[in-house]
């Protein structure tokens, strides 16, 4: 079984050390590259010091920070081309401690899953879940399940069918990027995992929690709580963006789901004297319908490849 990992770097020096080392932990060696966004700390430095670890890993240094999407489209690019069986997408602030990899991949292949599967992602600290991991959920998991499958992470084939996991720790077979594509260049960073996974549901594909348990070392960031105009603006235009982009709905459909969710969002936002962050709601959606003939186009494109 070929494994291959893809690794996005920007100004991550003070991660790489236990990335590399979880690495190790691996019993199926596997194919490495690093796609580093130009950063401007010691991150490169540090790749190079623990890359003679491993036998195959690739250093691809860009010229320019591209963002989340566009960095793993260049590396699944190499590892398509490298003819991998899996691929894995690993977050340059992730750490584990056992074969967490090698472990998803054998059960992905002997279940015969078909779709993503993604072990459970605790924070740094290793004390609760990650909360954009956990709030990432459209209808939370019962707590009692999750405590059940992180009891039994060392016994094996424990499974779940979940709605949706972010990329920060994705395992996948390669041939899924052939029949869904690869991350819309139509999203910068955030957003662009919820449009991968929209696309793989529209071939009826699925996303699996494992039973196994990796640490995101983040700060951890509540989504509930009020942020300044540009980031709620930038949150904003990326749910709106998801949503028409969605082809799991016609365009018109996915067009009425905006709005509906633009005017609850407006009127909460009045109704608590949130002026500027109503403004922000506004900015968003009339920047997603300035960008409709981009997002038919795209969405025009998608529907054809999942259709061949």
């Amino acid at each position: 079984m070929k494994i291959g990992i893809i690794i996005v770097t920007y100004n991550g020096e003070p991660y790489i050390e236990s990335l590399f080392a979880s690495l190790k932990n691996e019993t199926i060696e596997p194919s490495i590259v690093v796609v580093d966004n130009d950063s401007s700390d010691d991150t490169l430095k540090k790749i190079r010091t623990y890359s003679s670890d491993f036998k195959d890993i690739k250093l691809i240094e860009l010229d320019r920070n591209t963002g989340f999407g566009y960095a793993n489209n260049i590396g699944i690019k190499y590892l398509l081309k490298q003819g991998m069986d899996y691929i894995s997408l690993v977050n340059q602030d992730i750490s584990y401690k056992s074969d967490v990899i090698s472990k998803l991949c054998v059960l992905h292949k002997s279940n015969r899953l078909d779709g993503i599967i993604s072990p459970f992602h605790l924070n740094g600290q290793g004390d609760n879940f990650d909360l954009m991991f956990y709030k990432n959920f459209e209808e939370r998991i019962k707590d009692e399940l999750l405590r059940k499958l992180i009891i039994n992470e060392s016994k094996g084939n424990l499974y779940i069918e979940v709605k949706n996991v972010n990329a920060a720790f994705w395992v996948l077979n390669s041939s899924l990027f052939n029949e869904v594509g690869l991350f819309s260049k139509l999203f910068r960073h955030y957003g662009e995992d919820n449009d991968f996974v929209n696309r793989l549901k529209y071939l009826k594909k699925k996303v699996y929690l494992a039973n196994s348990l990796i640490y995101h070392n983040r700060k951890q960031i509540d989504f509930g709580e009020i942020q300044n105009f540009k980031t709620y603006l930038n949150k904003r235009k990326i749910f709106y963006l998801v949503k028409l982009l969605n082809i799991n709905y016609s365009i018109s459909r996915s067009f009425y789901l905006v709005l509906k969710q633009y005017f609850v969002n407006t009127l909460r936002r009045v109704v608590r004297f949130q002026f500027s962050h109503a403004f922000a709601n506004s900015l968003a959606l009339i920047t997603n319908i300035w960008s409709l003939r981009s997002i038919r186009a795209e969405r025009k494109m998608n529907i054809k490849q999942l259709r061949n």
